[in-house]
This record gives structure tokens, C-alpha cells and sequence, in this order.
């Protein structure tokens, strides 16, 4: 893997997926006009949470694979998340309180230093009532899968630590059957929603690994067990599975199979099978467009507040103002990126990403 990692093209998917996110979201919300229009639904055959899931399923357990050291593990972990995250978080406030909503809701300095800490540590679903009335009720709603990566970052090393104790011929039944069990919690999950998807039991289940788990080890799975066979997919047996696809998912969401985060897990599998193509066919394009850079993660977490910021200044109803909110977002993404997240990343422990920036 070490010899064949920097020539994938999960940078520039991971930055695709991010991008569909903020578009979506933006339209969705600014321009709900538009949520029926057949180029939006076309969008949504892709959607890009179930594509981070799987990736980071991918490369976080080859990575624990490779330096299982926990210690090492767990800071590396940490400064690809937290020191973006903390000034994300830091900015969107401040762009709040430069407004003067806060002022007019009285709130108190206590106040916003629980709600910083909230968004800031691993509880990122909490949103407090002086927020409700701001845009959608909610600054940066897309955090919440934040809560969910790290919950999978904690479970890597018990998978590991306690299936490798069994023989290593029940490794893969013990995985597949934790996938059957997070596939069921999934549909468990969004059958309940219609009746109890207001409820903080069901909003709690949502932000817990268990109804996303499947997306994650399905990566883990094509890790370890495709990978060591197909290392290199052709750009013709990708544009065929790229041909197959979109007419098998077009049905399908014609017939309102769920299209969203709680994508339907016979939609999910098809639309992996082409991202793990795609990340393998096309050598190098992602290197060569990008240049080892990812702003991926940046874009992801500032389109949100952006989404809000214009929400509350009543600038909608117009596609410009989606793609506007894209621009930026990938603008702070890039900044993100070389201020913070590529100098903080040349510190983690013999990572496979430090061997990349270094090169």
C-alpha cells in the first residue's frame, strides 16, 4: 500500500464529495426551488457523506495497520481533526457576533464558551437555544458526522485489538456481521423517523457510530481484502461501471429510495464499487490537479456557517448564491490548508500523509 498510496485519487474524491455537500446544502436550503430540477437530483446520486464514511473506513484502517502504536495513532488522529476545527469554529462565532445577533439575545460570555467547547470537543450536535433563531436554527449542522468519525477512530483499535486475538479466519465473518448489525440499526433509525425524529433519543441514536458503522468497515473491507487484488482499475472499466450506475441509482431514486445521509444499502454498495474505481483508474490525476493538497476537510466544515450567514441577510432564491457559498467555502478550505492544517500535519507520527508532505 505504502508504494501505491499517493497514487490514488482519494484527494480529489474526498474534495468532489465535500463540494456536492456544500452545493446541495446551500441550494437545498437558499434555493429549495430548484431540489426537484433533474441536475440536482443527478447530483444527489453521489452523496457525500457515504463517500467520506467508506474512505476514511479505507485509509484509517490501513493506516492503524501500519502503526498501531496507539499513542501515535491517537495524536495523529487528533491533528487532523482539531486544529482546523477549533478555528473554524472560533471564526463562525465571531462571524455571528460581528452580526449582532448575539447582542440581541443577551447572551453571555459563559454561555459561549460552552457552546465553543461543545463544538469544538466531541459533542458537536450540541446547539444551544440562543442559536435556534440564527439561519436554520443550527451554525454548522454538517458537524455531526465530526462526532461520528471519532467515535470510529476510537473503535479501530478495540476491532483490531480484540479480532486479532481469534483466529485470523474470523476476521472477516466477525467484520461482515458487525456490518449486518449497523445495517439494521441504520433502517431501524430512519423507519422511526417519521414518528420519533424530534425526539433527543432518536437525534442521540443518529450522532452514535452504530446506524453509519457499515459505511466505515465496507472501507475497511475494501482495504484489506480488495485492494491486495485489484490495485489498478482501467479508465474504460470505470466509465463501464460509472454507465451501470447511474441508470441502476436513477431508478432506484425514482422509486424515493433514500438518497441522503441513510443512503439504502443497496444503492451504497454499487456506489462504492465506482468510488473505489474511480480512486484507482486515472492514475495520478489527483496528484496532478491538486498537487498532494486536500482542502477537502476545510470546505466541508466552513460551508455550513456560510450557508447561515447568508440565510440571515435574506440572500436567497437565487443559484448564484449557492455557487457563491462553494467559491468560498473552497477558498477557506484552501487557506485552511496551508495555514493550518498542512504545517500542524508534518507532525504526526510516522503517517503515511507526513511521508506525502515531506516528499
Amino acid at each position: 500500500m505504502s508504494n501505491n498510496r499517493f497514487s490514488n485519487n482519494f484527494d480529489l474524491i474526498r474534495l468532489l464529495a465535500a463540494t456536492q455537500v456544500a452545493f446541495c446544502h446551500a441550494t437545498e436550503l437558499l434555493c429549495g426551488q430548484y431540489y426537484f430540477a433533474a441536475w440536482f437530483e443527478f447530483l444527489k446520486l453521489f452523496p457525500g457523506v457515504p463517500i467520506f464514511f467508506f474512505i476514511s473506513g479505507f485509509l484509517i484502517s490501513k493506516s492503524f495497520e501500519n502503526n498501531g502504536n496507539l499513542k501515535d495513532y491517537a495524536l495523529n488522529r487528533m491533528l487532523r481533526i482539531y486544529p482546523a476545527l477549533l478555528v473554524c469554529n472560533a471564526l463562525a462565532m465571531l462571524a455571528v457576533f460581528v452580526t449582532g445577533y448575539l447582542d440581541q439575545k443577551a447572551v453571555s460570555s459563559g454561555q459561549i464558551a460552552i457552546w465553543y467547547a461543545a463544538q469544538s470537543s466531541f459533542i458537536q450536535f450540541y446547539n444551544p437555544d440562543f442559536m435556534r433563531a440564527f439561519g436554520v436554527g443550527v451554525l454548522n449542522g454538517s458537524l455531526w458526522t465530526i462526532c461520528v468519525e471519532l467515535q470510529f477512530y476510537i473503535l479501530i483499535p478495540m476491532i483490531y485489538r480484540t479480532l486479532t486475538r481469534l483466529s485470523a479466519r474470523y476476521f472477516l465473518p466477525a467484520i461482515l456481521l458487525l456490518i449486518v448489525i449497523s445495517l439494521i440499526a441504520n433502517r431501524v433509525l430512519y423507519a422511526m423517523e417519521a414518528q420519533h425524529g424530534q425526539t433527543v433519543y432518536w437525534k442521540l441514536a443518529r450522532v452514535s457510530f452504530l446506524p453509519w458503522l457499515y459505511m466505515f468497515l465496507t472501507g475497511l473491507i475494501f482495504q484489506k481484502y480488495i485492494y491486495p487484488h485489484i490495485k489498478v482499475v482501467t479508465n474504460p472499466q470505470f466509465l463501464g461501471l460509472l454507465a451501470i450506475y447511474l441508470p441502476f441509482a436513477w431508478y432506484f431514486y425514482q422509486q424515493d429510495w433514500t438518497f441522503n445521509n441513510g443512503v439504502s444499502p443497496i444503492i451504497f454498495l454499487p456506489l462504492v464499487v465506482l468510488i473505489y474505481a474511480a480512486a484507482h483508474a486515472f492514475p495520478n490525476l489527483s496528484e496532478r490537479w491538486l498537487h498532494k493538497n486536500d482542502i477537502s476537510y476545510g470546505v466541508y466544515i466552513y460551508h455550513m456557517p456560510l450557508v447561515n450567514l447568508f440565510l440571515y441577510f435574506g440572500l436567497s432564491a437565487e443559484l448564484k448564491y449557492p455557487l457563491l457559498i462553494t467559491l468560498l467555502a473552497m477558498m477557506l478550505g484552501a487557506l485552511s490548508w496551508w495555514l493550518i492544517e498542512k504545517p500542524i500535519l508534518r507532525y504526526k507520527k510516522n503517517s503515511l500523509l507526513q511521508k506525502q508532505l515531506v516528499s
